[in-house]
C-alpha cells in the first residue's frame, strides 16, 4: 500500500491529540481542554498506549516501530528524516500501515510496503 495522497491534514498544538482508529483509519482531532485530567484518567489513558514519544527523532520512532512490528523500515540516512521531531502516542493496537501513513502525511513523506519491508521516501 502507498500512503499520503488523500489523507486529511491536522495542525497539532502543544497538547492536541490525533487519535487514529485502527480499524477503520479514520483519524480524530482532539483539542486541548480546559479541564484537568485526575491522576486516574491519566492513568487509564497511558495504559492505552505502547510507545510514548517527547520530541524523539522520527529515524527513532521508525526503529522502535520496526521492532515492535516485526518488519524492516528503509530511509534515506541523507534525507530530511533524520531531522523531523515527533512528539506523540502509539496504541499497541494500530497496524503498522495506519500508523506509517499518519506519520509520512504529518511529515510530507510517504512509504511502500513489500511484505515486511518498509520504504520511507521524501514526497
Amino acid at each position: 500500500s502507498k500512503g499520503g495522497n488523500n489523507a486529511k491534514s491536522f495542525y497539532l498544538l502543544p497538547g492536541n491529540i490525533l487519535r487514529v482508529d485502527s480499524n477503520t483509519g479514520e483519524a480524530k482531532f482532539l483539542p486541548v481542554g480546559n479541564k484537568k485530567k485526575s491522576s486516574a484518567e491519566i492513568t487509564n489513558i497511558t495504559n492505552q498506549y505502547g510507545m510514548n514519544f517527547k520530541q524523539h527523532k522520527l529515524t527513532d520512532v521508525f526503529d522502535r516501530l520496526s521492532q515492535a512490528h516485526h518488519v524492516v523500515i528503509n530511509y534515506d540516512k541523507a534525507s530530511r528524516v533524520k531531522r523531523i521531531l515527533f512528539t506523540g502516542d502509539l496504541s499497541k493496537e494500530q497496524k503498522l500501515d495506519v500508523i506509517l501513513n499518519t506519520l509520512c502525511s504529518m511529515n510530507g513523506l510517504t512509504f511502500s510496503r513489500q511484505n515486511n519491508i518498509v520504504s520511507i521516501k521524501e514526497k
